[in-house]
């Protein structure tokens, strides 16, 4: 069931993306790893932008249905992940299921701008002739001429500003305990502020890990990859004057990807301990 659900909020987050192209999309003039054409309007499309929208609702409502339908007999207890805590949801009731649905269909679109907010910011210097990204360029617009250091503290503030505003509504429906204080409340959106840094883990390391692929396997022009290399030696540029070299190896996004895991295994481990000993 979790894999499904996964793939549903993928599905769910492609017909997102549809409804804020626009009619705009990348065009394909080479094979999937080399995408060397430039951005374009494309010609008319038949399917109206709104389709993709009504497409969204429908599938965030009846997946509501469906795991109310199922997840009693399943014994599956559909739960949303906030690294400091999860929230779990009972799957016999079937207003929870639907609060389930779309409350984690947004944090998966949080997570995906989260990566896109990262990527803009590493690659400020980078011109529209890059294809990829003028299309990111695009699907964050106007948030793409924000200052970098406030993209990076966003997926923070985000986490900072929505905990006080929808931890009354979590507890009122039996999701969470109410907090002890306003000092306990304000103490569990540090937390919670603090684990929405973890939101680029797995990016992070599929990132470097894709730079070390293309950095010493030739795909030719493939220009996904090409990205994925200018994104990961723009994040890691601070690190650049390390000894990280031996000959023409470079060792700096293998140690990047070691520090991000052990640093998120630490947190993965630390914060929810933390937050169950609140108020401090």
């Amino acid at each position: 069931m979790n894999l499904i659900h996964q793939l549903l909020n993928l599905a769910a987050l492609l017909l997102w993306l549809a409804w804020r192209s626009a009619g705009i999309l990348p065009r394909f003039d080479s094979p999937i790893l080399s995408l060397a054409s430039a951005l374009k309007r494309a010609t008319p499309h038949r399917t109206p932008r709104v389709f993709y929208l009504l497409a969204l609702f429908a599938v965030l409502s009846i997946r509501s249905v469906v795991y109310w339908h199922l997840g009693e007999g399943a014994h599956w207890t559909p739960d949303v992940d906030l690294v400091a805590l999860s929230l779990p949801f009972r799957s016999d009731h079937l207003w929870l299921m639907v609060i389930f649905s779309f409350l984690s269909f947004g944090l998966t679109v949080g997570l995906f701008y989260s990566w896109l907010l990262l990527i803009s910011a590493a690659n400020r210097g980078v011109s529209d002739s890059e294809p990829l990204q003028k299309l990111l360029r695009m699907h964050l617009g106007w948030l793409e001429r924000w200052p970098p250091a406030l993209k990076l503290f966003l997926p923070v503030l985000g986490s900072v500003v929505a905990w006080p505003l929808f931890s009354p509504a979590l507890v009122k429906i039996g999701i969470i305990p109410s907090p002890l204080s306003r000092a306990h409340l304000w103490q569990q959106t540090a937390m919670l502020g603090l684990a929405s840094l973890l939101v680029w883990k797995i990016f992070l390391v599929v990132l470097f890990l894709l730079h070390v692929v293309n950095s010493y396997v030739y795909f030719g022009d493939a220009a996904l990859l090409n990205f994925a290399s200018l994104t990961s030696q723009n994040i890691l540029r601070c690190v650049r004057r390390l000894p990280l070299k031996a000959g023409r190896i470079d060792f700096t996004p293998i140690v990047a990807v070691a520090f991000v895991l052990i640093a998120a295994t630490l947190a993965a481990h630390w914060l929810p301990r933390v937050f169950q000993r609140l108020p401090l």
